[in-house]
């Protein structure tokens, strides 16, 4: 799915989780969630540089020195993590490490893999936001399952696509995308001090 579309999905999905408050007060707090939800539905996509957050993220790596980038951050952050005992950092470390050595759809950062270190990150240091997170990664895995296909097991062999639509298409720029945009004005809609 194209960068938008996955914004819109996510978004579309947080407000029918957590639907939008009454309160003037709790709103504001709401649509910071959702703007974590939109980053997050976009964040698998940080290894290449072609994407929406590819483009965010790290707008000035080439993508021909986009792997060289991630293995030596990798390994920096895995030295880091190992001299100073924090496993996190470690973490962080192996997942870009991971991501320069694999393609786009084929890295941690489009499977389960992913979303469950993203989400561990967020519960370990900012869990009020875990919600969002794990909302906005897994529509990303979602979409791009019923695209493309995503890598399910990694890093071990095994695929999951479940071929609805192609990225681009008809599907994915109208149904998806405004289909999402029409839910999540419904949603705000159904708030009372409207």
């Amino acid at each position: 799915m194209m960068g938008k579309t996955h914004i819109a999905v996510g978004a579309a999905a947080f407000s029918v989780v957590t639907p939008p408050p009454t309160d003037i007060k709790d709103f504001l707090f709401w649509g910071g969630q959702l703007i974590v939800t939109m980053i997050a539905s976009v964040a698998a996509d940080i290894d290449d540089p072609r994407t929406t957050a590819g483009k965010i993220i790290l707008p000035f790596v080439p993508r021909w020195l986009r792997p060289t980038a991630f293995s030596i951050l990798g390994m920096l952050l895995i030295w880091h993590g190992f001299q100073h005992s924090i496993p996190w950092v470690m973490a962080c470390g192996f997942f870009f490490f991971g991501a320069a050595i694999s393609k786009h759809r084929n890295s941690p950062t489009h499977s389960p893999v992913g979303l469950f270190f993203l989400c561990l990150l967020t519960y370990l240091y900012l869990p009020i936001m875990l919600i969002p997170v794990f909302t906005g990664y897994l529509t990303h895995l979602i979409t791009d399952a019923i695209t493309e296909g995503i890598p399910i097991m990694w890093p071990f062999p095994g695929w999951l696509r479940i071929p609805i639509t192609e990225t681009n298409s008809f599907m994915d720029r109208v149904v998806f995308r405004f289909g999402s945009i029409i839910v999540l004005g419904y949603q705000v809609l159904q708030m009372s001090f409207f």
